[in-house]
């Protein structure tokens, strides 16, 4: 709601007999002007995905001269009911990307990483970037361009996306 308010409380309310605060004129409280809002309508069964998704909207394209994969593909898939890719960025040492992944659900999540460049790896990191002891058993399984992964209720957890062969860290 838009503050509209020309008063903190009002002393002649007769449906309130006792004021809310002190009767002071608040004249600059107003936010006169227009106001814009944009609304959408979920019917799906994952309201909560689809607001996330409405609210974000963005989407990361490649640019430039030459782009790096060609238009319609997508350079990093996540498929998990609920997971929100919060951050895809440079590793901070330059070696690969780095995926933080949010599950805000109250139950833990199998997801699905697929990339469309070959030849990656897929390490669990800290926030600082650092590596995680592996788990036993292990909960990161990777195959050549896709990796499995469970992310608990109410975590974030990163991983590092390297190129075999380019100085990223191995698996």
């Amino acid at each position: 709601m838009v503050r509209a308010v020309g008063w903190l409380s009002r002393l002649d309310l007769k449906s309130r007999p006792e004021p809310a605060g002190p009767g002071l004129r608040t004249p600059e409280a107003q936010c006169v002007g227009l106001t814009h809002a944009r609304l959408a309508l979920t019917f799906g069964p994952h309201p909560q995905v689809e607001a996330w998704d409405g609210e974000l909207g963005l989407r990361a394209v490649p640019a430039g001269p030459d782009p790096a994969l060609p238009p319609g593909r997508s350079l990093l898939t996540v498929d998990g009911p609920g997971v929100v890719l919060s951050a895809l960025k440079p590793a901070e040492d330059g070696n690969g990307l780095v995926a933080r992944l949010l599950n805000p659900t109250g139950t833990s999540v199998e997801t699905r990483l697929q990339w469309n460049e070959l030849g990656r790896n897929v390490t669990e990191v800290r926030l600082d970037e650092e590596p995680v002891e592996p788990t036993d058993p292990p909960s990161l399984q990777t195959d050549t361009n896709e990796t499995i992964l469970t992310i608990p209720a109410h975590h974030l957890r990163s991983f590092r996306i390297g190129v075999v062969g380019e100085g990223a860290a191995p698996n």
